[in-house]
């Protein structure tokens, strides 16, 4: 009886990984090689697991890593090219901030784009 539960939950994990909720993206990785900011919040260099929940085109985007859980506002786009690794896309400005502006997903056409 054990066995044959812990294989029905097994069965319903690999659906969920399989078929995601709508609105709710798989969970994926992004290293920042320095600090930035992403809309007026600091966010420090490191390896993050980043999600989102869409709100068509916006998302609601969680930087997850140790030590915090950054929370903030951004949008999904879809582009016509799959990037072959992941990409951060920043602006500096006169002071030396970097200010995180896209990030590209190795292996798809979506981009997380942040700030106007």
């Amino acid at each position: 009886m054990k066995r044959q539960v812990l294989g029905s939950w097994a069965l319903l994990a690999a659906l969920f990984l399989v078929c995601p909720l709508p609105g709710v993206a798989v969970p994926k990785t992004a290293r920042l090689r320095s600090d930035m900011v992403v809309n007026r919040t600091h966010l420090p260099a490191g390896v993050y697991l980043v999600t989102w929940n869409t709100h068509s085109p916006r998302a609601t985007v969680q930087f997850i890593n140790k030590h915090s859980v950054v929370v903030c506002r951004g949008r999904v786009e879809k582009r016509d090219e799959t990037y072959h690794e992941n990409t951060i896309v920043y602006n500096t400005a006169a002071d030396g901030t970097r200010h995180l502006m896209e990030i590209r997903f190795a292996f798809s056409h979506k981009v997380l784009v942040f700030g106007s």
